[in-house]
Order: C-alpha cells, then sequence, then structure tokens
C-alpha cells in the first residue's frame, strides 16, 4: 500500500512539472503574448501551391484553409530540428490523396506532416478552365526559433 501511494506522488509531481514546462499550467492557452489568437498562429496561410507537375495545368491547385504540423514540446524544448517532405495528389475535386513521405528525417515528423496535410482544403488545379488531377510536393520544416 505505501508503495502505490508513493508511486501515485510520484506520478503526479511528473505531471505538474510537464504541464509546468510546457507553458499549460501556466499561460492562457487560447491567447498567445503577441495578442493573436492561437488558430491564427497555427494555420497555413492560402495561397497557390507553388511545387506541383505543371505539365498537368494551367493554373495550380490553391490552399482554401489548413493546419501547420505540430512540433512537439519535448522535441522543441531538446532542441530537435529537422523537416519532412510529402508527396500527395490534388484531385480534381480539391481532396488530397496518395500522401508519400519523400524525405522523413524523423518519423515523428513524417507523422505530424501527414496529418497536417490531411486537414487542408484546396481549390483543384484547373486545365483549359476544368478542375483536373496533379502531384504536389511539400516540405514541413520544423525549427526552434
Amino acid at each position: 500500500m505505501f508503495s502505490q501511494r508513493t508511486g501515485r506522488v510520484a506520478l503526479a509531481a511528473r505531471l505538474v512539472c510537464l504541464l509546468a514546462a510546457s507553458g499549460c499550467a501556466t499561460q492562457d492557452v487560447s491567447r498567445e503574448p503577441s495578442g493573436g489568437s492561437l488558430d491564427e498562429q497555427i494555420a497555413m496561410p492560402p495561397g497557390t501551391l507553388s511545387d506541383c507537375d505543371r505539365a498537368d495545368f494551367d493554373q495550380p491547385p490553391k490552399l482554401i484553409s489548413g493546419g501547420l504540423p505540430l512540433y512537439l514540446v519535448g522535441r522543441r524544448l531538446s532542441g530537435l530540428e529537422g523537416s519532412a517532405t510529402l508527396k500527395f495528389t490534388v484531385l480534381s475535386d480539391g481532396r488530397i490523396d496518395d500522401i508519400q513521405a519523400e524525405s522523413p528525417e524523423s518519423r515523428s515528423f513524417r507523422d505530424h506532416s501527414v496529418i497536417a496535410l490531411r486537414t487542408w482544403k484546396l481549390e483543384p488545379a484547373l486545365k483549359d478552365g476544368a478542375p483536373v488531377t496533379t502531384s504536389c510536393k511539400m516540405r514541413f520544416i520544423y525549427e526552434v526559433k
């Protein structure tokens, strides 16, 4: 019984330390110090995707909305940096399909990049005014600033 209680106390102490280290226990997570909303800071800005197979279209696909990958607190605190390059297909209805990792430096960076990419909403590429399917590539960079 004594060892169970000691184990619970130790677990609770570790949880408090983890929350304090990540800022969750001391900050309002809905607002950043700069005053901008957290949603604004984790969203990809709308715009044209630039690294797509140009032979397939006259007008490239456009990002309407989507999230940035998460950069795990533990990796950020340890200073771990890297990137993940993903190849994917933008279908003629704007959905993303066939996501493949081209050069992941870590499985975690790859997985979080894929999760973010799946949140994207796109306008499809156009050829002669009609929506077409095209292949694209995106590099996600994880760095400590």
